[in-house]
């Protein structure tokens, strides 16, 4: 009788998800900050402002990669939770953190 192993494999997709939150967070800067350009880089205003939104993006990624859809592992669940994570990211950086700006 063979003895297994059966480790459970949890689902890591923090790469991914972070490096669209910089992604989504460039574009958004790119067309809304910078109207088409990057000359909102020599603003460090923006810079802190861009760290916020990034942050923000990313933790409302992982929340719903996390939490909401923690067992299920297809990529097209990973695009879900970028897509509904981001849009929760930023829906709560406009609506609580920058409620009084």
């Amino acid at each position: 009788m063979a003895i297994t192993n059966h480790k459970s494999i949890q689902k890591d997709d923090s790469t991914i998800l972070l490096i669209c939150a910089l992604a989504i967070t460039f574009l958004l800067f790119f067309v809304i900050e910078g109207g088409m350009t990057f000359n909102w880089m020599a603003n460090i205003g923006s810079w802190i402002l861009f760290i916020i939104y990034a942050v923000f993006i990313f933790m409302g990624e992982v929340f719903v990669s996390n939490i909401l859809l923690k067992k299920y592992e297809s990529t097209a669940y990973t695009l879900l939770s970028v897509a509904s994570g981001s849009g929760l990211g930023i829906l709560f950086v406009l609506k609580v953190v920058m409620s009084n700006w």
